[in-house]
């Protein structure tokens, strides 16, 4: 792994992260978003509905489904030197304390991977992410079908990521995910060029 370095985006759901995500694609620096793993044939099954598998699963198991996808993530970077990527484990690690599902000592294998150059979080209410979901959302993304539900997980995602980051003792860049795209784009952009060309 000499001389690759990578970044992570991160945010609550709908924050914007994905599209910045894809339009800093666009401009040539290889990027990661967990869908993009649908095409390693190991994993390809259970991402075609990994929303639905996982709440059928017991502790153990859910636990070690969301350990490989996260491990095969990281698999996928290294090999193709990807330089950003969208959320590493962090959601998945911070989503699972949340529901209380896993077994989180299977899950802290992950706290062993290597670890970002910074940190990009996009930050947004989760009031204007609600909005954005259009009310639409998936068993991934709220405590239950309401907006009720949806609004009291975001703000726990949001609590429980910022924790996690000060626990790793990673490096933070806060993003305001109100501003328009190409800004951020931008911002994210500079920091990875400057870093690139040290």
């Amino acid at each position: 792994m000499t001389g690759w370095k990578f970044w992570v985006i991160t945010g609550i759901d709908y924050s914007g992260k994905t599209t910045i995500l894809r339009e800093i694609a666009k401009k040539k620096f290889s990027s990661l978003h967990w869908s993009d793993l649908k095409t390693v044939p190991w994993i390809k099954p259970v991402l075609e509905r990994p929303y639905d598998i996982v709440f059928e699963m017991g502790k153990m198991s859910r636990a070690s489904f969301i350990l490989l996808v996260a491990s095969t993530m990281f698999e996928v970077m290294m090999r193709k030197k990807i330089v950003l990527v969208d959320s590493y484990w962090y959601r998945f690690y911070v989503k699972e304390k949340i529901f209380g599902l896993s077994e989180l000592e299977i899950l802290k294998t992950l706290f062993k991977l290597p670890r970002p150059v910074k940190v990009f979080y996009v930050e947004l209410p989760p009031e204007e992410a609600y909005i954005r979901s259009r009310g639409v959302f998936t068993r991934y993304e709220s405590f239950d079908n309401t907006k009720e539900g949806f609004l009291k997980f975001q703000e726990i995602l949001d609590k429980e990521l910022r924790i996690l980051f000060k626990e790793l003792g990673l490096a933070v860049n806060y993003l305001n995910g109100k501003d328009e795209v190409s800004k951020n784009v931008n911002i994210i952009i500079d920091e990875l060029t400057k870093e690139l060309l040290l």
